[in-house]
């Protein structure tokens, strides 16, 4: 989070004052969007929100069709998370449609990387491989890099879903090469060769990335969640059981952004891999509301899928010996990985199923 911008964006608020502009509603957006990554969690919930609505709601009134075009994109993000996925759902139409209406064909590569990662969440994979492929193209015709590494970060992700490796690989590396020097770029090829080598049981390999982003980010969930699971794969137990205890105790009052779910569902594999009966005990009920979810990791368009959420639920429920909720969940996921045509999470699911059994 950069602390002299916001400094800049309160200035220029103030300055502003409170009536209705464009101005205004790019400056409530930018201010929206940089809280996204606030240290103080309920200030940032609190003001992200309020300061995405106005935002919204001013370029409304102003009938202003570029100053809505950043206030949908600021207001998806300030309700990026596992509670937001039907109001996500309603902007990422808008934007297409309002894209339609202008012809504006970057807000359509935005509303479109948009709505896929709604419709993936949602299992609606038909309607995922379409948008994946008029993205493509657009992005191959508008040439831009930073698009470019959308499209084909969503294509690596698809080829993940799939299980095709070697073709998720090289699209991987060749999404990593287009925009080398972009921090979102560097997180995103991580979360994708870290699904890959976690499939080739080849884990291990990743300690050190895994180890940075958390030294650099102490709250990162997610990237504590990988440490556990990688150090429990490198037969490092007492460590990867500290560090899962501490990230369990954290999830709570973790923010609910979009990494909120994708962090339980490697924590669970951790709990899992561990054995943690109380580990489990502790995440359970706050993945249970979301058993019908399929669990993404958006950046903020999707870039790997976990598959179905009870397949983690199964998992935890296994290492609390409660086995006929285990049975329940674990066929909830067959039937869900199977109309996700997640090959490998599928195999994955049945094995755990059979090791339960």
């Amino acid at each position: 989070m950069d602390q002299q911008l916001l400094g800049l964006l309160q200035e220029a608020l103030d300055t502003l004052g409170p009536d209705d502009s464009t101005l205004r509603v790019r400056v409530l957006a930018r201010f929206s969007l940089e809280l996204s990554f606030h240290d103080d969690p309920a200030l940032r919930e609190t003001l992200r929100e309020f300061l995405s609505r106005e935002a919204l709601a001013m370029a409304r009134r102003l009938g202003d069709t570029a100053a809505l075009a950043i206030a949908l994109r600021a207001r998806w993000l300030a309700v990026w998370g596992p509670d937001g996925l039907d109001e996500r759902s309603a902007l990422a139409e808008e934007m297409l449609s309002l894209a339609r209406q202008g012809g504006d064909r970057e807000l359509e590569l935005v509303g479109r990387a948009r709505r896929i990662a709604g419709s993936l969440e949602s299992g609606e994979i038909p309607a995922v491989a379409t948008d994946i492929a008029a993205h493509t193209r657009l992005a191959v015709d508008l040439r831009m890099p930073y698009y470019e590494w959308t499209a084909t970060t969503l294509r690596a992700g698809r080829a993940l879903l799939d299980g095709s490796f070697e073709v998720a690989e090289e699209l991987t590396e060749k999404a990593a090469s287009l925009l080398r020097e972009r921090p979102i770029a560097h997180l995103a090829y991580l979360n994708q060769i870290t699904l890959i080598r976690w499939e080739q049981r080849r884990l291990g390999e990743l300690r050190g990335p895994w180890q940075a982003i958390v030294e650099k980010f102490p709250q990162a969930g997610f990237g504590m969640a990988w440490l556990s699971l990688v150090d429990a794969a490198l037969g490092r137990e007492d460590d990867a059981r500290v560090s899962l205890r501490s990230r369990v105790e954290g999830l709570p009052v973790l923010p609910r952004s979009g990494l909120w779910l994708s962090t339980l569902a490697v924590t669970s594999l951790a709990v899992a891999r561990l054995d943690d009966r109380d580990a489990a005990a502790a995440v359970y009920p706050l993945l249970i509301p979301y058993a019908e979810r399929v669990i993404i990791t958006p950046v903020p368009h999707p870039v790997t899928c976990f598959g179905s959420a009870s397949l983690y639920l199964g998992l935890l429920a296994t290492a609390m010996s409660q086995w006929e909720h285990a049975v329940d969940h674990f066929e909830s996921a067959i039937r869900a990985n199977t109309r996700l045509g997640a090959k490998a999470l599928l195999a994955r699911t049945q094995y755990e199923y059979a090791r339960m059994l």
